[in-house]
């Protein structure tokens, strides 16, 4: 059930918040602003005990028990505590008596000294400094000073003085964002040096499509698949791979092609900067291939998401193929390759002998008119 006024009325309370805090409305800065409305609680214009968090606070602590029927309150606060001012403010008007329990600060001793700090909040911040120092024993401290009296003048020809790459990224602040996809570029474009002076001595391979890949990625591929793959994989099996995998990307867009063109160029020559070997990824032995690429994997960001997209690729090609199918215990698919869904040609028909195809019977199978499109979809 919610609460009402009268719930809150209720409550026991010293009385001293009588109404709520006056508010001024500001409609010219409203209006500069593009807002509807804008105002300020001016706590200000109460009396001092009365402003603020801690007296409305103090209001209900100090009327219930048991500090209504106490002669003394204690509390404590570091010197210059808000707190304890509004609560010597309450001892005052109530008649009590207060200890108040304050912790040092350091602001006095280092004011003679020419820093002047604020005692609520640097000041404690100091003090609690000095009390590690000297709890660790520490011989060496800096504090670190933040506070400021007033805001410097801006200089109006600031911009003008930024190097030119960062004035670009202020005055086009999506040219700064960071993506998958920039990141991925970029480490290949590092590497381009690299791939300048290391793309040379890939033999041939008689036969590869190359409609999208090119042969030294064919080689990558295979060089890649010969350490994620079980030792005792069919050679055949693994050169069967890059000619799939290149068959795949035909008909991907050319921003995911050239994404995996850029994957297998940091793959291949990021060996030396993110593997510390001397020779690419094709050159070294398939047990630092393996131990390179599972540093990839561990290190996390678009190295590892580099590397998946490796093994992801390896692995579709891989099985792709009837005969990887054993491996995993799969039966192939339930409809036999050899299915054509316009139904079996059989020998028979006037003349005897002649092929004959028989249609499938109803629901076998549903072969769409030439030009159909799914349901939902646009020309």
């Amino acid at each position: 059930m919610p609460l009402t006024p009268a719930d809150f009325d209720a409550i026991p309370r010293l009385g001293w918040v009588r109404e709520a805090t006056p508010v001024t409305s500001l409609p010219a800065t409203a209006e500069s602003l593009g807002l509807s409305y804008l105002g300020v609680k001016r706590d200000d214009l109460l009396e001092p005990l009365h402003g603020g968090t801690k007296p409305r606070k103090l209001d209900y602590v100090l009327a219930a028990p048991p500090f209504a029927d106490a002669p003394a309150w204690a509390s404590s606060g570091g010197i210059g505590s808000g707190s304890l001012v509004a609560l010597t403010a309450a001892a005052q008007k109530l008649d009590r008596r207060l200890r108040a329990h304050m912790f040092w600060t350091p602001c006095e001793r280092i004011a003679g000294e020419g820093v002047h700090l604020e005692p609520v909040y640097t000041g404690k911040a100091m003090a609690a400094v000095i009390g590690d120092a000297r709890r660790l024993g520490l011989r060496n401290v800096l504090f670190w000073c933040t506070v400021r009296r007033s805001l410097p003048e801006p200089d109006p020809a600031w911009r003008e003085r930024l190097p030119p790459a960062l004035r670009r990224r202020l005055d086009d602040p999506a040219s700064a964002r960071v993506t998958r996809r920039r990141v991925l570029v970029g480490l290949a474009a590092a590497a381009a040096v690299g791939v300048a002076i290391r793309t040379t001595g890939y033999a041939d391979l008689p036969g590869f499509p190359g409609e999208v890949l090119s042969t030294w990625h064919a080689h990558v591929i295979m060089a890649a698949a010969e350490a994620l793959l079980p030792p005792d994989t069919d050679p055949a099996q693994i050169a069967a791979i890059p000619a799939r995998l290149d068959r795949y990307l035909v008909g991907m867009p050319p921003k995911v092609k050239r994404e995996a063109k850029a994957m297998l160029a940091l793959i291949e020559h990021g060996t030396t900067p993110l593997g510390g070997e001397i020779h690419r990824l094709t050159r070294i032995a398939p047990a630092e291939r393996e131990r390179y690429l599972a540093g990839l994997e561990a290190k996390g960001g678009v190295r590892s998401q580099a590397y998946r997209a490796l093994r992801d690729l390896v692995m579709l090609g891989y099985y792709q193929q009837p005969s990887t199918w054993r491996r995993i215990h799969y039966e192939g698919p339930r409809v036999p390759l050899s299915y054509d869904p316009r139904g079996p040609v059989t020998m028979g028909g006037d003349p005897p002998a002649q092929p004959v195809r028989v249609p499938w019977p109803a629901y076998d199978a549903l072969v769409a008119k030439a030009g159909a499109l799914p349901k939902g979809v646009l020309r």
